[in-house]
């Protein structure tokens, strides 16, 4: 189709007089945005820098033929982590004295196993970042072990403007089996939170600083940059870690969690000693029998302030 010069020219004007306007809208959009998530990373204490979700799930009244038999809890933990959209790279399991563990190392984190077959019991670890269904793979877990009633706790991980994470918090009223330490530390040196191999060594040598013995480790180093490593000791304790050494933060998300008497204490204190931690933040969760096996909710405003009390500084 053919145009006059002078409808030409009046069809270019408007068209200039739109892309203005268009580039103005889009412009101010760009600003607020850039406004809001600079906001959102410098006064709002729970979304600051998400690198995780992390599920705490206690399990009772579980089919003690199925949480006895070690084959059958790697098969069930490496399915449920598949069923979450997570890719394994590592495992490792052990049976004694009537406790089962088992631990998969997943390129997104972690998932992990310890029970209890005379009890009926299972303290169940989902720890991904990324894009994966924990609660996908928690329910298979639950419908494989029979489970009878359950509760759960989530914890977001990350950067947080106190360095601490919002989550549902239930301390065990009695019967307590273990304690869970969920250790976040900053300003880590970057040339140990990379080093895959340096990284498994404090590991091993933090988790016999409780007099336990070590049952296997297994690492992974990212590239170009981040180390995952996880270590099993014989009474089912368990140290994990997932470093980012390429935020400026120089973060490690760390658990560490006991049975019995041991007592996490002397372990967390090596760790941020030996990682160089500038800062760290801990939320220590019993873990074991609730007295009605009921989750209590924490408000997450009030859940900061008792976790702020539980903070330790080396």
């Amino acid at each position: 189709m053919f145009q006059t010069k002078e409808t030409f020219y009046k069809t270019k004007n408007i068209m200039k007089k739109t892309n203005s306007f268009l580039f103005q809208i889009t412009f101010s959009f760009l600003i607020l945005a850039a406004t809001f998530l600079q906001g959102a990373s410098s006064d709002n204490n729970y979304n600051i820098k998400l690198l995780g979700s992390h599920d705490i799930v206690e399990m009772f009244g579980c089919n003690k033929k199925v949480i006895s038999d070690r084959s059958q809890l790697e098969r069930i933990l490496t399915k449920a982590a598949d069923l979450a959209g997570a890719k394994k790279i590592g495992l490792i399991s052990n049976y004694v004295s009537n406790h089962n563990s088992c631990i998969v190392l997943v390129s997104e984190s972690h998932f992990s196993i310890h029970a209890f077959p005379l009890l009926g019991y299972a303290a169940i670890d989902v720890f991904t970042c990324g894009d994966c269904d924990n609660e996908k793979g928690i329910a298979y877990i639950k419908q494989q072990l029979q489970v009878k009633s359950n509760h759960s706790k989530k914890i977001v991980r990350g950067i947080f403007k106190q360095g601490l994470s919002c989550s549902q918090y239930n301390p065990c009223k009695n019967d307590q089996k273990g304690e869970h330490f969920i250790v976040e530390l900053y300003g880590c040196e970057e040339v140990i939170i990379n080093n895959e191999k340096k990284v498994e060594e404090i590991l091993i040598s933090a988790i016999q600083k409780i007099d336990v013995q070590v049952v296997d480790a297994v690492s992974y180093k990212f590239h170009p940059q981040g180390v995952s490593c996880i270590v099993l000791a014989e009474n089912g304790a368990q140290i994990t870690i997932h470093t980012w050494p390429e935020i400026s933060e120089k973060y490690c998300a760390i658990d560490i969690l006991v049975f019995g008497d041991s007592k996490p204490d002397d372990a967390f204190a090596f760790l941020t000693k030996e990682l160089k931690s500038k800062n760290s933040k801990v939320i220590k969760i019993p873990r074991g029998f609730s007295k009605a096996g009921i989750s209590e909710y924490i408000d997450p405003q009030e859940n900061l302030s008792r976790a702020s009390a539980l903070t330790n500084k080396v």
